[in-house]
């Protein structure tokens, strides 16, 4: 029955399948106090669904992280790239994914 103002996901929602991470941002929603934030990391376009270690690798874009947040009453947007903070993986598909806010209110 915890709540946080501040919950943080790197590399974990491009690993989800939708129907998990449906679950997971209701998880989210439940425990997020008001004005807390959620933080995580995407693939933002469409690709085929790749695999890391046995693990899914998914792109989605943007429209489709703001109707899950919207469906669970959250607000999602990009907060652009993770190059623009400072994150250099020497990978250029890591370093172009971006990093989403989810939060209970505009």
């Amino acid at each position: 029955n915890q709540k946080f103002d501040l919950i943080w996901a790197f590399s974990v929602l491009i690993h989800m399948e939708d129907d998990i991470l449906d679950k997971c941002i209701l998880f989210v929603k439940e425990h997020l106090k008001a004005g807390g934030r959620f933080f995580a990391n995407v693939n933002l376009g469409e690709r085929p669904v790749g695999n890391w270690r046995g693990f899914p690798v998914m792109g989605r874009k943007l429209n489709f992280y703001e109707d899950l947040a919207g469906r669970h009453k959250l607000f999602a947007r990009s907060l652009g790239q993770l190059s623009l903070y400072e994150h250099y993986s020497g990978n250029e598909d890591q370093d172009k994914q971006e990093m989403l806010e989810f939060h209970l209110d505009k």
